[in-house]
């Protein structure tokens, strides 16, 4: 069972993997701009950093997958 896990989940990996690569070489490229050009206060933003940055120094985050 721990055999057809294991394979189910890198099938659906790599699928999903594929799935990216083939839409990135679709994708036009990101263009850069200003929170307030997209509807986004940069105050707002740069608190929301601050309490990210500041979880992270603590050590208050999820650990997730290993990158």
């Amino acid at each position: 069972m721990i055999l057809l896990n294991s394979t189910l989940f890198f099938l659906f990996y790599a699928c999903a993997v594929f799935a990216q690569n083939l839409s990135s070489k679709k994708s036009q490229p990101l263009s850069e701009g200003t929170p307030q050009s997209v509807g986004i206060s940069a105050e707002r933003l740069n608190k929301l950093d601050a309490m990210v940055e500041e979880a992270i120094r603590n050590d208050e985050t999820d650990k997730g997958f290993p990158c």
